[in-house]
């Protein structure tokens, strides 16, 4: 542990807050998709050259400035300060006049946000530490209408703020900032230490989520492209009024990050509208004569396509199954649903889920011909239904693949004693589309005659995470066989490489967080500690720390 580092982390806390939420300001005024930084590496050129300080930039896009060491700690062991200059961009509905490619981010400043904050007090006398908790009033920092870009914007403002600060004590300083952490960590998995001209041994990462926590290790991860090919009926259904297309709408869930919010079993809006079809389908099944036993099939719902969740990293909060059901039995499939809503899944989810909503609604009479689906512009309100066998499949997979919390450490606990989450999966995302030019489903790349629908397929994203990295490539290896068994191919994409929790780990003891996975890839490079001291993000809006 080098004298710099220590003196690094106790003047970073001290240093002016104003001056970080100025950078983040100007940083909030640039747009910065992943994989589009330009404009971002272009700014931190123009802020090295009028300072005087050296940038360096290697073949991938990441750009390193360096600062000698001031006040003392000229002669100190150099320290890398991390964090990615690409955001999420996802925004609400209604924002559809804005691009993320050419506006600024819309700040805003919320008051008299309400913040539950725990303390640990000392018993005093030998006693054990109690748990008091309380109630303070701060100001937050959000967006109007999009994601706010706090990860990682924060983080390189701090960054910003460090180099900038002429009085500041500090050892020197290898401010590094990477692109494209949010689509595939490209920057921190491609990073070149030789053309940043990286030398220190230890890394500060500005890449979390929680203050006042320590962090002694980080999550490996990797995802799982599924695909399914899906037969449609080549008869139509009956334009007579017989059947109604419906739309089975799960939505007003938390949603949250994969790796974060997995282990308090939120609801999946992908699994649970999966399951609640599967359902529907399971209650079509009677007996239609008391006097017999065989139960039959009856043909009263059918399934055209389910669409929902949007990135890897994020448990969905909304999912659509198209539906067409038999108008007859209409009253029946929605009474069934509302059962199963009632009975099992408002109970189920309780408190954690208190605004979802799960109904089935009718869209438009089914159609014939599988309108609207030429092989090019994909439309399931005419697309035709799926054949029983394709559904099942696809129900199948969907039900089947492991969702959630996996398994708990039998070492690890959170600050409150609690086991924190060894493995899990998340069941990301879920899309029915035209089989076009796909390797999944053979006669993709030929057009479809004008007599009979296209080919149709599923593609499903799930994403793992552990402790350890073997238990990652078991979570990808089950749900690739889960995947066979129903007639859909699996691509198991590269992981990124977990940090396990070290308990004897030297830094623990002086940094406030420890790590993050950028800061995985960059040690692996640059040997030496890691550790991650950000701002408070709830819900991706951080706390203003500008006194009042």
């Amino acid at each position: 542990m080098s004298v710099g580092l220590a003196t690094l982390v106790r003047c970073s806390k001290a240093s002016n807050a104003r001056h970080v939420w100025n950078f983040f300001e100007k940083l909030s005024a640039i747009p910065r998709p992943s994989k589009h930084e330009a404009q971002v590496v272009e700014f931190l050129r123009h802020f090295a050259q009028e300072r005087g300080l050296r940038v360096c930039e290697d073949d991938v896009g990441n750009v390193a400035i360096h600062r000698p060491g001031q006040h003392g700690g000229e002669d100190q062991p150099p320290v890398i300060v991390q964090g990615h200059i690409d955001m999420v961009t996802e925004k609400e509905p209604i924002r559809t006049d804005f691009d993320f490619f050419t506006d600024p981010i819309e700040l805003q400043v919320v008051e008299g946000r309400h913040i539950p904050v725990t303390l640990c007090v000392d018993g005093g006398g030998g006693q054990e530490e109690q748990m008091e908790d309380m109630q303070e009033t701060d100001l937050w920092v959000k967006a109007n209408g999009t994601t706010l870009g706090a990860d990682n914007g924060i983080g390189v403002a701090m960054a910003l703020a460090l180099l900038d600060d002429s009085e500041l004590p500090t050892p020197p300083l290898e401010c590094v900032f990477t692109v494209d952490e949010e689509t595939g960590l490209t920057g921190a998995f491609q990073l070149d230490p030789a053309a940043l001209e990286l030398t220190a041994g230890s890394i500060i990462n500005l890449d979390t989520e929680e203050w006042g926590v320590v962090y002694n290790g980080c999550a490996g991860g990797g995802t799982v492209n599924l695909c399914l090919p899906l037969a449609t009926t080549e008869s139509a259904l009956s334009s007579s009024g017989n059947w109604l297309r419906a739309l089975l709408r799960v939505g007003g869930l938390r949603g949250g990050h994969s790796g974060v919010n997995i282990g308090e079993h939120r609801g999946n809006a992908v699994k649970i509208c999966a399951e609640a079809t599967a359902h529907l389908f399971d209650q079509r099944r009677h007996s239609s004569d008391k006097a017999q036993s065989q139960l039959q099939v009856e043909d009263s719902v059918r399934l055209v396509a389910i669409d929902g969740g949007l990135m890897h990293n994020a448990i969905p909060r909304d999912c659509v199954a198209v539906l067409d059901v038999e108008v007859d039995a209409w009253s029946r499939v929605q009474a069934d649903l509302e059962a199963y809503v009632s009975s099992y899944l408002s109970p189920a989810f309780h408190t954690a889920e208190q605004h979802m909503v799960v109904q089935l609604e009718p869209l438009v009479p089914a159609s014939g011909g599988g309108g609207g689906d030429d092989g090019g512009e994909d439309d399931v309100v005419g697309a035709p239904p799926l054949t029983e066998a394709s559904a099942r499949n696809l129900l199948d997979l969907l039900t089947l693949v492991p969702n959630g919390p996996l398994k708990l450490s039998h070492w690890a606990r959170d600050a409150f004693g609690d086991p924190l989450v060894e493995t899990s999966n998340n069941l990301a995302s879920v899309e029915t589309r035209v089989a076009v030019g796909s390797d999944c489903v053979a006669d993709a790349s030929s057009p479809p005659s004008s007599t009979s629908p296209p080919p149709r397929q599923l593609d499903v994203v799930t994403s793992a995470r552990s402790f350890y990295g073997e238990a990652v490539e078991d979570v990808n290896k089950q749900v690739a066989r889960i995947a066979a068994r129903v007639g859909a191919t699996a691509e198991v994409r590269d992981a990124y490489p977990a940090w396990t929790p070290a308990a004897d780990s030297p830094i623990v003891a002086l940094a406030a967080e420890v790590g993050q996975v950028d800061c995985v890839f960059v040690r692996a490079r640059v040997p030496g500690w890691g550790i991650s001291p950000p701002p408070t993000l709830s819900n991706n809006w951080p706390r203003l720390l500008i006194a009042n």
